[in-house]
């Protein structure tokens, strides 16, 4: 019924919740994308027109929800509402994030959720020019829901930064991250070279 009445539809699951996702327009845009392992071109598919976005986006009343995903093809499909297509947001944490999924399945088929979270998360890092995205990724980091890969991947990203910038296990004083942006750049990009 969806279909026939000229909507798109995607089921499953993010991060434990049911979709749907159904959504009434698309534009396909090309963008070149500067991540560590070099410069390509990526197919972004600017989803609009949403009529759901999934049980998570419902239950928090808009408040959460995800912006968008990486195909098994390479494609990179956006929830246009969600972002400033000029943004740090839109174009480090949508678009280098998701590059770098598509970049890592196509490398590593059999990579697991949590690491593609743990690689992207960290090229995030790697652009991100002030302490913000740290310590959002140290909000949001627990490592007692493995089924939460978002969640386990800050939790082993800031435990490594930590490790590597405070000789400590986790450090979870946000002030203490501040003006440490240049250390969690070079260091990211270390611990996503290993």
């Amino acid at each position: 019924m969806v279909l026939s009445e000229g909507y798109s539809f995607l089921g499953g699951e993010t991060q434990g919740i049911l979709g749907p996702y159904i959504w009434k327009d698309t534009e396909e845009v090309i963008y070149e994308v500067d991540l560590p392992s070099g410069k390509e071109l990526y197919k972004v598919i600017m989803l609009e027109g949403f009529i759901s976005r999934s049980w998570m986006d419902y239950i928090s009343m808009g408040l959460t929800g995800t912006g968008g995903w990486a195909k098994d093809d390479g494609t990179l499909c956006c929830v246009k509402q969600c972002y400033d297509l000029g943004s740090d947001h839109f174009l480090i944490s949508f678009l280098k994030h998701e590059a770098q999924h598509a970049y890592d399945k196509r490398v590593n088929p059999n990579i697991t959720s949590e690491a593609l979270e743990y690689r992207a998360k960290l090229v995030e890092l790697v652009y991100w020019n002030n302490d913000e995205k740290i310590k959002s990724f140290l909000r949001e980091a627990d490592s007692t829901n493995i089924t939460n890969t978002h969640a386990m991947a800050a939790y082993r990203i800031v435990s490594g930064l930590s490790d590597r910038i405070f000789d400590c296990e986790f450090q979870s004083d946000e002030k203490a991250w501040h003006n440490k942006t240049a250390l969690v750049q070079k260091h990211s990009l270390e611990m996503l070279s290993k």
